[in-house]
């Protein structure tokens, strides 16, 4: 079953908020935010890799690697056949298709004017990510432009 666009922003506008979207982890990209809360998942510090800061971790306390071939979730849809991307996929209600636009928009069309991970970079990812999921769902241009003000943190509205 798709997930529907609000449960889809919602899961966004949090990870945004709570700073736990970062580009060029799998674990916490945008895909990877919707599988940790699909999934049941929580953030732990990540050991395994020394350059990302967090990873997955499933409920049963066992250390989660998403299914990825090579570096990220646009890699894992080379491998579609596998039980473990099948199942994220399937928690998460988009096909492979859908999660290849969703993996670009994050992560390379966050990227176009300076280096990942700048809040501008996140931010202009996450406006390109609305964008698919909207057209995903057949969400008009009102709504659209609606829901990106949702991605705006506190410390940067003027008093």
């Amino acid at each position: 079953m798709k997930s529907s666009f609000e449960n889809s922003i919602n899961v966004l506008v949090k990870a945004y908020l709570n700073d736990t979207l970062v580009q060029g982890n799998c674990y916490a990209c945008a895909v990877g935010n919707l599988v940790k809360e699909a999934m049941g998942y929580s953030y732990v510090p990540c050991i395994d890799f020394p350059d990302r800061k967090i990873a997955l971790k499933e409920n049963e306390g066992r250390y989660c690697s998403i299914d990825v071939v090579g570096e990220g979730w646009y890699a894992a849809l080379y491998n579609q056949s596998s039980f473990k991307f099948q199942t994220e996929s399937k928690a998460i209600g988009y096909n492979a298709k859908e999660i290849r636009k969703i993996e670009y928009a994050f992560e390379l069309r966050g990227d176009d004017y300076d280096e990942k991970n700048t809040d501008e970079s996140i931010f202009r990812g996450l406006m390109a990510v609305v964008d698919v999921l909207a057209e995903i769902h057949g969400i008009d241009l009102t709504i659209r432009e609606e829901t990106k003000k949702m991605f705006i943190k506190p410390e940067l509205c003027s008093h």
